[in-house]
């Protein structure tokens, strides 16, 4: 009987949530025809609602929300910058849209999704593939114009999610680290963000579990004026998420 409820439960969080993603679609129409800067944050306050509907409605999730930033950068869309996280899993996509309105570098595949594709250009997605090294440099492309033109970007330093996520995120030695090393050139600031608990919100068997806790810090604002070189702003940066880590896993582990 148990398990009955957790697989009606589970459809019904599946089929509600794809009616709100529907309901985005007209919208996100419109919004792509927008300037990215203006089209995201349009379509953030969007993505906004609905994952708060999917957190605290469908799925009763308590967030743990650590914010270590100046007060100029706490803004939900904020300037040129480029916004780091770890990657666990599909989860950590909604629940850094609950937070950001940024464009996120996202694997092309996902943008061929019917729906999902057409919202996510909509929310200024940059299309990546990850085994082409002419795309990789269309992507490099696209973020300079973006910082250049005032437009924060976001991206997962470990390239694809972290298989090995229970032991924090992956050293620095295994990230990539190119669009690090242009925000040190490009003097814009990098935003450390660390996700802890979304592998949580489904077990093996791909049902929901209600009620988790997960947690995100944002950490201070890194600077690159304050560094002397590209490769230590470039660890510095990779180490904050590790450190919200962390911090984290410190407050959340008892909850479990």
């Amino acid at each position: 009987m148990k398990q009955f409820l957790i697989i009606f439960y589970t459809l019904f969080v599946f089929i509600f949530a794809t009616l709100l993603t529907f309901l985005l679609l007209l919208p996100s129409i419109i919004y792509i025809l927008l300037p990215v800067r203006y089209s995201m944050g349009l379509a953030g306050r969007h993505w906004q609602i609905f994952t708060w509907i999917l957190f605290r409605f469908l799925m009763g999730t308590k967030i743990l929300k650590i914010d270590q930033r100046s007060q100029k950068y706490c803004k939900r869309l904020m300037g040129p910058g480029l916004i780091i996280c770890n990657h666990m899993s599909f989860w950590d996509i909604p629940l850094y849209l609950h937070y950001f309105s940024c464009a996120p570098i996202m694997k092309k595949e996902i943008l061929k999704v019917p729906i999902i594709g057409l919202i996510a250009l909509a929310n200024g997605s940059i299309p990546l593939n990850r085994n082409s090294p002419h795309s990789r440099k269309l992507v490099v492309d696209a973020v300079k114009k973006r910082l250049n033109d005032g437009v924060p970007v976001q991206f997962y330093p470990e390239s694809t999610r972290n298989k090995d996520w229970k032991l924090g995120p992956k050293p620095y030695d295994q990230i990539k680290k190119t669009l690090l090393l242009l925000a040190f050139e490009m003097k814009v600031p990098v935003i450390p963000v660390t996700f802890y608990g979304t592998p949580h919100l489904m077990n093996k068997n791909g049902l929901l579990n209600w009620g988790e806790h997960l947690g995100i810090y944002i950490g201070k604002e890194v600077i690159p004026s304050d560094f002397t070189d590209e490769e230590s702003f470039s660890h510095f940066c990779w180490q904050q998420v590790i450190e919200g880590h962390n911090v984290l896993e410190n407050k959340l582990q008892k909850l479990s």
